[in-house]
């Protein structure tokens, strides 16, 4: 499959398609995750995180940029010939789709414990599944223009989050190397899993209009905000909650946010989470979309639609065997073992070959 006009999107829309892809579930656990290895310094390592990713982010730019080609497909047939290409297609699809099966299963684990515990799964899992396929069934162009548009969304999140201002304890995160750096880089570890999304780029840079420094600048614009998102939620909840609390507390934003009430809004959790369910329907459309345009070009499809039911119907069934902890915690380590071959070893690897390659393709 390859991009048609209508299909291309600009730098500007590119920018908010890679916010809206990273931006998913890790904002509510971020804190407590990291907090374990790096205590009170865990914002330092979050801000480590998205240097990383950046540092991905360009890696992916150099490799893409020296590929001229239509699709992702194309540029590795160039690059490492036809069976390995369609190797490497396929296993990017398959791992779009654990990440789709485990943004879900934190979705349904989330709100099932905060807002509808007597809900069955599955209508749960239909919900967000439906509105993503209805999305992600859309040209690049579509999805990205309604990724611009709910986009403001994120604005409200941040406002929300500075009513964990009112009672707090600058001295909560002090020191912020009471870990060290080791312990430092370790929370700095685990943040590189909360800011995938944008290897999305691997198989949506073909069809972003403009030059490649364009295309670097919006990648890299969408991962500084979240990077600063993800910060900033971070710090609130170290000083929100003393040393000895936020290990026991799995969703601090959220707590955060019930202690405190508006005149006209008793739970501002609830409001909360009515927004970030937005932002996770929104990464769960784009991985089903990337998974779905990877098996449409091994397929040589005209377009993606008819595998974006069939890879959403298998992500919601595989889902439903996820949901206890048992599972739930197999699912993310073996995503992290994934990923740090799908979106570390692999790309570097690839951009070695194309160097001693000694020419763009």
């Amino acid at each position: 499959m390859n991009y048609s006009v209508k299909d291309k999107i600009t730098p500007n829309q590119f920018l908010f398609f890679i916010l809206q892809t990273q931006l998913g579930v890790g904002i509510l656990s971020l804190a407590h995750q990291i907090h374990k290895d790096a205590k009170g310094g865990a914002w330092i390592s979050v801000l480590i995180g998205g240097l990383i990713s950046q540092i991905m982010i360009v890696i992916f730019w150099v490799l893409l940029k020296r590929n001229k080609a239509s699709n992702f497909l194309q540029a590795m047939e160039k690059l490492v010939g036809k069976i390995t290409a369609k190797g490497l297609v396929i296993g990017y699809s398959c791992f779009y789709a654990l990440v789709t099966v485990l943004e879900l299963s934190e979705y349904i684990r989330i709100m099932t414990k905060w807002v509808f515990p007597e809900t069955p799964v599955w209508i749960n899992i239909l919900i967000v599944a439906t509105a993503a396929v209805y999305l992600a069934k859309e040209s690049l162009r579509v999805i990205s223009r309604m990724y611009l548009f709910v986009s403001f969304l994120i604005f409200p999140l941040v406002i929300f989050t500075i009513f964990g201002f009112k009672n707090v304890h600058f001295t909560y995160p002090m020191p912020f190397l009471e870990e060290g750096w080791l312990g430092i880089f370790k929370g700095a570890n685990l943040s590189f899993f909360y800011f995938l999304g944008y290897e999305a780029m691997l198989l949506t840079y073909f069809a972003v209009e403009g030059s490649d420094k364009d295309k670097l600048k919006a990648a890299s614009l969408g991962n500084l905000f979240v990077t600063l998102v993800y910060t900033f939620t971070t710090y609130v909840c170290l000083i929100s909650f003393a040393p000895n609390e936020l290990p026991l507390v799995p969703e601090p934003v959220l707590y955060v946010l019930k202690s405190y009430s508006l005149h006209v809004v008793e739970r501002i959790d609830l409001l909360f989470l009515s927004i970030w369910m937005v932002s996770v329907t929104t990464s769960v459309c784009s991985f089903v979309y990337l998974s779905s345009i990877g098996v449409a070009q091994l397929c040589k499809a005209k377009n993606h639609k008819k595998f974006v039911y069939w890879i959403a119907a298998v992500c919601c069934i595989g889902t439903t065997f996820t949901l206890t902890p048992h599972r739930g915690e197999m699912l993310d380590d073996f995503i992290k073992i994934l990923s740090y071959g799908f979106v570390f070893a692999i790309p570097i690897l690839l951009l070695i070959i194309s160097l001693f390659r000694g020419r763009e393709s």
